[in-house]
């Protein structure tokens, strides 16, 4: 398990983290901020800091490339600090357009949840059996199981460390994308705080073959990690298990809006898009310094 970290200043940061609006966007809610830049260990590093109430700033582990700013909102007295930063390698990320140069629309796929399962929303009887039907009564038949995780197990390390070598042996894979480390961390911080996750695990014939991560905050979720054997179970079960956790959400938490992040190559757009979505948008601004 990872460490809890014993600072005074960590509860009080950590909580008007979480209080930041990040309009629903998966790349400003606090579970990417949490799982994939790791908080905590920024703050008692002193690397996490509130530029202003709504302005922040972290710095990774690699240098410039990690340097990073997130704008929640911001105010005309605001844009100087940001050309400022900009000019001095760090890149800012902004929830609303700034004026700023290098700019890049970035997009995250949303589902409204209720719209997902809504049968009027497929224009055919076929349609709406392939999506929200079949794959249920697909996956009972064939003998699948999905539950909530509430403890590590050797069974997940196990998955997770087939899955990282399967993907690295796609010549097609793009690894300075790849997280190797950071699906299994997600585990290891929902565990910890299993008010703001859950963890859905699938299992075929008592062998788990599938473990997603999720953060839940209201009527919002946000995908964190999703790995799973896709070598050898038929080409069509980790889209199932996808929609029967989806139902899941919605049932069972309250979920009507499902955050999948961004979208980086062509499988995992394919992934994402099997179902009826959205786009959600937000700016990047690079830094100076890139060409």
């Amino acid at each position: 398990m990872l460490p809890l970290f014993d600072s005074p200043e960590l509860p009080l940061l950590l909580r008007k983290v979480k209080l930041l609006d990040s309009r629903g966007l998966h790349s400003f809610s606090y579970y990417t901020l949490d799982c994939y830049f790791r908080i905590n260990e920024l703050i008692i590093k002193r690397k996490l800091k509130f530029l202003t109430p709504t302005i922040i700033s972290v710095e990774g582990k690699y240098g410039a490339f990690n340097k990073k700013v997130f704008v929640y909102s911001h105010t005309n007295e605001d844009i100087d600090m940001l050309q400022s930063l900009q000019q001095k390698e760090l890149t800012i990320y902004s929830i609303n357009k700034i004026d700023l140069a290098k700019e890049t629309k970035c997009t995250e796929i949303c589902y409204e949840l209720k719209s997902v399962f809504d049968p009027q929303t497929y224009s055919t009887a076929k349609k709406r059996y392939q999506k929200i039907s079949y794959p249920f009564t697909w996956l009972e038949k064939s003998g699948f199981k999905i539950g909530v995780i509430h403890e590590f197990t050797r069974d997940i390390r196990i998955l997770h460390d087939t899955w990282v070598k399967a993907k690295l042996s796609d010549s097609k894979l793009y690894r300075i994308m790849f997280p190797t480390s950071r699906y299994l961390y997600c585990v290891n911080r929902a565990l910890l705080d299993q008010q703001s996750y859950v963890i859905f695990g699938a299992w075929y014939r008592e062998v788990l073959v599938a473990v997603r991560v999720v953060g839940i905050n209201s009527s919002y979720a946000y995908d964190m990690a999703f790995f799973g054997d896709f070598w050898s179970t038929p080409s069509q079960t980790m889209n199932y298990i996808d929609i029967f956790i989806l139902k899941e959400l919605m049932v069972n938490n309250n979920i009507l809006y499902f955050n999948c992040g961004c979208v980086l190559n062509k499988n995992l757009q394919q992934f994402k898009t099997h179902l009826p979505f959205s786009n959600s948008t937000y700016y990047k601004y690079s830094n100076i310094s890139e060409s």
